[in-house]
């Protein structure tokens, strides 16, 4: 079928364009008053290229893995894709389940439906959400308790959710009977049993605890406390995501009439992202395949960058190939320039891809050599080039491998705010600084001294700016975060004042900090799991002056001069997945000593490694410009660079 053929096809089906009206005409006239056209200069479908309409007009009765590089357009193409199946579906009440990782993809690719439908939601029967909520609403809560034998309350026998790293008190009744080779007894919500190595894995979010737990040679009676006390959790009603895809494979494989149904209900399933597929969530499409449903798998096994939640592209590369699935391939590059992407082809060994950014700068990618003790320094340097180079510093991004490299570049995770009293000082100073970063910063600050001061019995997430159990919503939680900042930064409040001395400054907290966060709580009014929880006033005991600093200035001591000058946004490669930059700095740990993927040197050792994938996910970011900042390269590491496509022109 020809190009023309194709966007006529597509354009008469989604959009209800009538035969004989020209695309051009369509969009001059119909598309004003339509949200997939209004605000763009041509019509949207007109322009897809080939190879993404080919996808569009794929034959849901097949199943398929496209293979998408980075920048290739995938989360609008299968927005389009769903709409055009859910303009022409007739199978009700079977449905099709457009499946996704993360709340926030979600959002993207039912905004794009929406938009391409024309409809407000694409609702029953279709499904568009994260994997784990339709694991959970469709086949663990609606079949879970036949298999567990949680008898539910009122005739609900909805399965709730617990979060692996929760320590709440009601958990103590959910922990096993013996003490695990003296690291305590182990709670059911910080374990689950592994299908795929046969073995039980120990996951509460301490790390040490875990990986001691896990070096652990488990007995005969261990095994046996371990599944008593997850069978116990169980038949209360609790579980953790892994549990419920653990028992999702339990149901589909003892009760094969609940796949025929599942099948029946949702025939075609479309998982984007696929290289985040674990191996049992394979391992459940494989039940619901056999059944009879159809899969499209969408992705890039070359951003596959979860091995700590056990993703393997290689399972998934054999499952597609040992099921037959058709390829296709997304293989053109929107989003960067052809340097940058040859750059990233380079790094995970393949040559496939075409880039179709124009070429802004002559030097594209560029490597910076730095000192080790000088690491802070990049932050501020690459703002300032960006600065002359005329590349919007708000667009652009500074990428490393860990957290503890990110607290080495930015304020959140300056050592030498190691104290409450310092931590509530500079959530204040950071939070009218005007940029994301530091906003988010000030965020953490105040939600962590929260925890310290108000929370210290709860389980906190510090992902979600330390939002304790007995806050059941991280939204409301931020929201509340927020507006204890604001009331703090008014200018008739003294607390804001932090040209003062820590012995000044510390009464005036005791006397105003506690009405502030009564003034705001009414936020979390209906998510505080504590009805009768109360900001009680900060005093003598709970709020006192730092050692030795009571007539030192506080911005002395939090030296904010040096930190205020930062208004670019630096975070780990994990965070920006999915996300397109003007530029990006990736900036290498400073030496080998405790990674494995986060020195430059192993991100170009094997092609097929994580610490490959890594770099290639932050590489691929940029449209126009990447940057590598590296340790002291030495001569022959400095030519292995420049083989890669990196030149050091233009830097000083």
């Amino acid at each position: 079928m020809m190009h023309d053929e194709m966007l006529e096809l597509i354009a008469c089906q989604v959009c209800e364009k009538p035969p004989n009206l020209s695309t051009d005409k369509c969009h001059k006239s119909m598309g004003r008053n339509r949200p997939l056209c209004n605000e763009h200069d041509t019509c949207r479908i007109y322009e897809k290229s080939q190879e993404q309409l080919c996808y569009i007009l794929s034959s849901p009765q097949q199943n398929l893995f496209v293979r998408a590089c980075p920048g290739c357009g995938k989360t609008e193409v299968v927005g389009l894709k769903a709409a055009y199946e859910i303009k022409r579906w007739d199978n009700k009440p079977g449905g099709i389940a457009v499946l996704t990782f993360t709340n926030n993809a979600t959002d993207v690719i039912r905004q794009r439906i929406s938009q391409f439908t024309g409809l407000g939601k694409a609702g029953y029967p279709h499904f568009i959400g994260t994997i784990d909520s339709w694991l959970h609403s469709y086949i663990a809560h609606p079949f879970g308790y036949l298999l567990t034998g949680y008898k539910g309350k009122n005739g609900d026998h909805t399965i709730r959710i617990i979060d692996s790293g929760s320590t709440s008190h009601f958990l103590s009744s959910f922990q096993t009977k013996y003490q695990l080779n003296k690291t305590g007894n182990v709670f059911s919500n910080h374990f689950y049993f592994n299908l795929e190595t046969d073995k039980f894995v120990f996951s509460s979010e301490d790390r040490i605890l875990d990986s001691n737990r896990n070096l652990i040679l488990l007995s005969d009676w261990q095994k046996d406390d371990l599944l008593n006390t997850k069978s116990s959790f169980l038949r209360a009603g609790f579980a953790t995501y892994q549990d419920i895809e653990w028992l999702c494979h339990k149901i589909l494989t003892t009760k094969p009439e609940s796949a025929n149904m599942m099948s029946r209900r949702f025939p075609f399933i479309i998982v984007d992202e696929c290289q985040d597929l674990s191996w049992i969530q394979l391992q459940i499409l494989e039940k619901l395949k056999s059944a009879g449903t159809v899969v499209h798998l969408v992705g890039d096994l070359n951003q596959a960058i979860y091995e700590f939640k056990q993703v393997n592209p290689q399972i998934i590369n054999d499952f597609a190939v040992g099921h037959n699935f058709q390829n296709l391939f997304l293989n053109i590059n929107y989003r960067s320039c052809q340097p940058i992407v040859n750059v990233c082809q380079k790094i995970v060994g393949i040559n496939t891809i075409v880039g179709d950014c124009k070429q802004l700068m002559k030097h594209a990618c560029l490597y910076k050599p730095f000192k080790k003790n000088e690491i802070s320094n990049l932050v501020g340097w690459f703002e300032n080039y960006l600065v002359q180079q005329s590349i919007d510093v708000k667009k652009s991004v500074v990428l490393t491998r860990s957290w503890k490299n990110v607290g080495r570049l930015r304020p959140a995770g300056n050592n030498d705010i190691n104290s409450s009293q310092k931590r509530l000082a500079m959530a204040i100073h950071l939070w009218d600084k005007g940029n994301i970063q530091s906003v988010e910063d000030s965020l953490k600050y105040l939600g962590r001294f929260l925890a310290e001061k108000y929370f210290s019995r709860s389980s906190t997430n510090f992902r979600q700016f330390y939002c304790p159990d007995l806050v059941d919503s991280p939204l409301k939680w931020r929201i509340f975060l927020s507006k204890v900042l604001d009331a703090c930064t008014q200018p008739e409040k003294s607390i804001s004042n932090l040209n003062q001395t820590w012995a000044s400054w510390v009464p005036v907290v005791r006397f105003e900090f506690g009405a502030l966060l009564r003034s705001c709580s009414s936020v979390l009014e209906n998510v505080l799991a504590d009805k009768a929880f109360s900001f009680e006033d900060l005093n003598g005991n709970t709020f006192k002056v730092p050692s030795k600093l009571g007539d030192t200035q506080m911005a002395n001591t939090l030296n904010t001069n040096k930190i205020q000058t930062s208004s670019i946004r630096v975070t780990t490669i994990h965070s920006v997945k999915g996300q397109t930059f003007d530029a990006v700095l990736l900036v290498s740990a400073r030496d080998k000593t405790g990674t494995t993927d986060g020195y430059w040197t192993q991100w170009l050792q094997n092609p097929g490694s994580e610490a490959a994938r890594l770099a290639y996910v932050a590489s691929s970011r940029p449209q126009h410009l990447l940057v590598w900042a590296l340790p002291d390269p030495t001569e022959d590491e400095q030519t292995q660079i420049r083989g890669l496509g990196f030149d050091i022109l233009g830097i000083t």
